[in-house]
């Protein structure tokens, strides 16, 4: 799927693969409010609206590299005096009724714009606070399991055998805190994080993590009874989620 996304002072910069647009957010070029479209959007978006999309949760910015700069706010001329007609001699117009016009307009703008904030607040609250649920549970999960599945291989090479506790898979101290490793019925090898001190929401759930049958395979993280919604694009698998948070 192509995606494009908006420089300042460049204009549209595209197509480009998921995979790119991860690595230009890793190396700063881009960040989470720059705008990005694909097709079957129907408008442009904050890249951090498709995080999910675009498994941006997987990715952590470069922070040795500078961020994007800002666009360049175009000059203005007289701003004070936009509009504003110039006075001569015979000129007398009150400054009070122009004064009564802004007042108006403003209790007029401040009636319509309160109940609109009201309804977007109802929308955006519920889908900001999933999306920080999100992270911090990809900041705990995430680098334990690349640190085990890393592991686990090595103890294959090495041992000839799946791990069967974390010290082996290369986890040790708080890290290995309610993680599990072992071997499944099949013969394949497994780890399980159990999520801690993370939120009252998603504590005391898991993601089970299970290694391919063969090497070069992909590692199935679809397991464990941790809701869809706090897990990354590559672990919710296709099932309904009938877990509650």
């Amino acid at each position: 799927m192509n995606w494009f996304y908006h420089a300042p002072g460049e204009g549209r910069i595209g197509p480009l693969s998921a995979d790119e647009l991860r690595r230009r957010y890793k190396e700063r070029r881009i960040q989470r409010d720059t705008l990005v479209w694909r097709e079957g959007l129907p408008e442009w978006q904050p890249l951090e609206r498709v995080a999910d999309e675009v498994d941006l949760f997987s990715v952590t910015p470069d922070a040795s590299l500078p961020p994007p700069l800002p666009a360049a706010m175009p000059m203005a001329v007289a701003p004070a005096m936009a509009g504003v007609p110039a006075r001569g001699p015979g000129h007398l117009q009150p400054e009070r009724k122009r004064m009564n016009g802004c007042l108006i307009a403003l209790i007029v703008v401040a009636a319509l714009a309160i109940p609109t904030l009201g309804i977007l607040a109802a929308i955006a609250l519920p889908a900001y606070n999933d999306y920080v649920g999100r992270s911090k549970v990809a900041a705990y999960v995430e680098p334990r399991a690349a640190a085990l599945r890393l592991g686990t291989e090595r103890a294959r090479s090495i041992l000839g055998r799946c791990p069967e506790e974390p010290l082996e898979a290369g986890l040790e101290g708080d890290a290995a805190q309610g993680v599990r490793t072992g071997i499944l019925d099949d013969g394949r090898c497994a780890f399980e994080i159990t999520v801690m001190g993370v939120d009252p929401k998603v504590d005391g759930k898991t993601v089970l993590h299970v290694a391919p049958a063969s090497a070069g395979g992909d590692w199935d993280c679809t397991g464990g009874d941790l809701p869809r919604i706090y897990r990354s694009a590559a672990c919710r698998g296709t099932e309904p989620d009938t877990a509650t948070p």
